[in-house]
């Protein structure tokens, strides 16, 4: 993809210098103009310059692709403990629903026995009050009876 600094280093080592180029110039022992041999020698260090800024370009493009990759396994493994202890408390619920559940029938069928019981309490408590009242008028009759016989042998004496 992009240069990296080895890389560089060698293709400059082969490359030929400035004075090499001008060296090479040189036709039928003339030399080049000073000024052609500056122009050649500047090209060659832009060239040297933009491949550098491309490398050094490249590298951050690296980089940055290198956190971006970082931040998507972070937000992935915040969305697996997400879902993670999604799935626990939901777990969690369920047994407590059944546990609830469990609970509330429990709770039903001890209220329908008590309330069964409850039925023959009143019902046994009804007769018991009913015999209690019956008791209580033979009582009172047997009561006006004798006081009645206890008159009756005052005012005429008592039979022997």
């Amino acid at each position: 993809m992009g240069l990296n600094i080895d890389e560089i280093l060698a293709s400059l080592e082969s490359e030929k210098t400035a004075e090499e180029v001008f060296n090479e110039n040189i036709v039928g022992g003339e030399k080049v103009d000073e000024a052609e041999e500056v122009k050649a020698a500047e090209e060659i260090v832009e060239e040297e310059v933009e491949e550098v800024e491309e490398v050094e370009e490249a590298e951050e493009t690296v980089e940055e692709i290198k956190e971006a990759e970082e931040t998507v396994e972070e937000v992935e493994e915040v969305k697996e403990a997400e879902e993670t202890e999604e799935d626990t408390l939901r777990k969690h619920a369920e047994d407590l629903d059944a546990q609830g559940r469990i609970m509330a029938h429990g709770f039903f069928d001890e209220l329908q026995k008590l309330s069964a019981a409850s039925d023959e309490t009143v019902e046994d408590v009804e007769e018991a009050e009913e015999v209690k009242e019956a008791e209580e008028v033979k009582e009172a009759e047997e009561a006006g009876t004798r006081i009645m016989l206890n008159l009756i042998e005052r005012f005429y004496g008592k039979s022997e």
